[in-house]
C-alpha cells in the first residue's frame, strides 16, 4: 500500500539528498478514471501576503479571546506597531471572525518560529 505524509514547513531540519540511491518508480492508473481521460492541466499555490509576512516575522504578537472583544484589537495593533511586531491570532479569534484566518497560528494554523513571541489573552490549553 502506498503511504503519504505531509509536514509543516520549518518543523524539521532539511537533510542533503543522497543522489546515489535508486528509487523504484511505479506508475498507477487512478481508480474509476476509465483510462487516459484525466489530464493535469495546472497546479497553482497562491500564498496570501499576510501569511508570508507572518512566517518571516521576527517579532509576533498573538492574540486570543482573553482580550475580551474585537473592540480591543486597535490597542493590540497599536502596541504591535510600536515594537515592530506582526499580529497573529488563535483559532478561536479567527473562528469568531475578529481577524482573518491567514494570520491564524498554532496546531490548526501556520507554524511560525519568530525570535520573540508575545502572547496576549491566550489561555494555553
Amino acid at each position: 500500500r502506498p503511504y503519504m505524509a505531509t509536514l509543516r514547513p520549518g518543523l524539521l531540519t532539511p537533510v542533503e539528498p543522497d543522489w546515489g540511491l535508486d528509487a523504484e518508480v511505479e506508475t498507477l492508473a487512478p481508480h474509476g478514471a476509465g483510462g487516459p481521460d484525466i489530464e493535469m492541466l495546472d497546479t497553482h499555490v497562491q500564498e496570501d501576503a499576510g501569511g508570508l509576512e507572518l512566517e518571516a516575522a521576527k517579532i509576533v504578537m498573538a492574540v486570543g479571546m482573553g482580550i475580551g472583544s474585537p473592540e480591543n484589537l486597535p490597542i493590540i495593533f497599536g502596541l504591535a506597531e510600536s515594537i515592530g511586531a506582526t499580529v497573529a491570532a488563535t483559532r478561536n479569534v479567527t473562528d469568531a471572525g475578529w481577524l482573518p484566518r491567514q494570520i491564524q497560528v498554532g496546531l490548526t494554523g501556520r507554524a511560525i518560529a519568530p525570535e520573540l513571541y508575545i502572547a496576549v489573552g491566550i489561555r494555553g490549553d
